[in-house]
């Protein structure tokens, strides 16, 4: 009977030392997933900053360029157009 308490001793050092192994990379597929997470979270900031501020750029694009045009049409009065552009001109303003 030694024998088989040896060997089964041996089976449960055997069995300790692969259940650490595993709790061991357990511990470590656990730490990259929590990584991950924060890594996809991270971009997930980053790309809602970064579309706001390529919103904001566009539409500050798009207001100026509307503006030099709503300014052009207003100062074209002065020039005293005549005929069917100062009619065309008049229609716009309103």
């Amino acid at each position: 009977m030694p024998k088989s308490r040896a060997s089964d001793t041996e089976a449960e050092q055997a069995a300790g030392a692969e259940e650490r192994d595993l709790a061991g990379e357990l511990e470590k597929m656990e730490d990259r997933l929590k990584r991950a997470v924060a890594d996809l979270d991270n971009y997930r900031k980053r790309a809602a900053r970064d579309l706001g501020r390529l919103f904001t750029e566009r539409s500050d694009t798009v207001l100026v360029d509307w503006l030099e045009v709503v300014d052009t049409v207003d100062r074209a009065p002065a020039q005293k157009p005549e005929g069917p552009l100062r009619d065309g001109l008049e229609a716009v303003l309103e």
